[in-house]
């Protein structure tokens, strides 16, 4: 009768929003595993940039060692120009 006709169709919208809730589920972790994954890309690219904000540092690093060099060197040039001259016999 009337009475089962609605218990049916109240047991058959139970069932679908069983389904939706399912698939809610099911999408809810699919955006936990890409947010995790995302979390993980994100340190990722924290640790190269930070390797490479190391690296630009020791370059820097390299850069002024090499400048006091080469002003120690063009010192080193002009005094062994000036002993020199001193051998320069003159002609």
């Amino acid at each position: 009768g009337k009475g089962t006709l609605q218990a049916d169709s109240v047991t058959s919208t139970v069932q679908r929003v069983k389904r939706a809730a399912e698939q809610v589920a099911v999408v809810v972790a699919e955006i936990s595993t890409a947010s995790d994954e995302q979390t993980a890309g994100i340190e990722e690219i924290h640790a190269a940039v930070n390797q490479m904000d190391r690296a630009t540092q020791e370059n820097a690093a390299l850069v002024d060692e090499t400048a006091a060099a080469a002003l120690s060197l063009n010192e080193q040039a002009r005094e062994l120009r000036d002993a020199i001259a001193l051998f320069k016999i003159a002609s």
